[in-house]
This record gives structure tokens, C-alpha cells and sequence, in this order.
């Protein structure tokens, strides 16, 4: 299959490298409210589209795209939730996603120490999910909806058991 052979030949981290090393420059140029706030919802994208930059050329050129085959608006992303908040919504939207994360890993936890197999299988979906939003975000992760699916069999698992526990009182 194509993928595997991506994976194979090193081509699809190779332009990973270089979409990441794009977006990380653009943070690095970010002035203190940007750093903050970042640079709105589609600056992730948008950055993608600068063919004055060497490196979106080079981009561009790794997928086919020249003068005469031009590639659409918004046609690239940061390909990493990290990455991808950073420049979207700065400092405060990555904070906010990382303590989603960690609030999700001590509830996983709780739930891991009442119930093992219910916790095992959503640390399991969580981790899938944090793996595939590294590599491949192409929206984050609050617009997922394998992670609010996730979300809601954790709460799902909490509210269970806090009504076991009731039951037994």
C-alpha cells in the first residue's frame, strides 16, 4: 500500500521534518502576545501557503506542487496538536490542552485502580489518540471526535463508579 511504502522508504516522516521545522521557525519569530495568544484559527495553515519561505517551497515541491500545479489555500497543516495550538491560540491554548491531558490521565488512573480493565482499555484509546494527534493533527485535539467519544466513556466510567460507591454506603 502506499502508506506502508511511505513508511518504508522514510518519505513521510522525511516531509514531517520539514512541515514541523516550518511551523517551529514561525514560533520562533512570535512576538510576546502572539506567544500568548498566538495568531488565530487558521495561522496553522496559512503559514503553509508562503512561498517566499524556503523551506514551504521545498514543502511544496516534495508533494508536486510547482507554477503550473499550484496547491489550494489552507492545504497544509502543522501535522502536530502541539504545534498546531501553539500557533493557533499561544501559550494560554496549549496550557488549556495539556491539563485536558493530564486531567485525563489521573481520571484514567482513578479508574485504572477500581476497575483495571476499564481503565486499560481508555489509557489504551488515550494513548492511540495521543500518538496519532503527535504525528498527524490536522485540527486538534478539541475537535476530535475520537477524543470526545473517549471523554465520554471515561465520564461514563466515573459516574458509575461513584454510583457503586454510593450503593455501597
Amino acid at each position: 500500500s502506499l502508506g506502508a511504502d511511505r513508511l518504508n522508504d522514510g518519505s513521510g516522516l522525511g516531509k514531517r521534518k520539514i512541515i514541523w521545522r516550518i511551523a517551529i521557525d514561525e514560533l520562533l519569530q512570535y512576538d510576546a502576545g502572539s506567544v500568548l495568544f498566538g495568531r488565530g484559527a487558521s495561522h496553522s495553515s496559512d503559514i503553509y501557503d508562503n512561498l517566499d519561505d524556503p523551506l514551504v517551497k521545498q514543502l511544496h515541491s516534495s508533494y508536486g506542487y510547482d507554477n503550473t500545479n499550484k496547491a489550494n489555500k489552507n492545504w497544509m497543516n502543522a501535522h502536530n496538536l502541539f504545534l498546531q495550538d501553539a500557533l493557533d491560540g499561544g501559550l494560554v491554548l496549549l496550557l488549556l490542552q495539556i491539563g485536558v491531558i493530564l486531567s485525563s490521565v489521573v481520571y484514567t488512573i482513578i479508574i485504572l485502580r477500581k476497575n483495571f480493565t476499564h481503565g486499560l482499555v481508555l489509557g489504551l484509546m488515550f494513548c492511540i489518540l495521543l500518538a496519532t494527534l503527535v504525528l498527524s493533527s490536522a485540527s486538534g485535539m478539541i475537535s476530535n471526535k475520537f477524543f470526545w467519544l473517549i471523554l465520554m466513556l471515561q465520564m461514563a466510567e466515573c459516574f458509575l463508579m461513584k454510583t457503586q460507591a454510593e450503593k455501597a454506603v
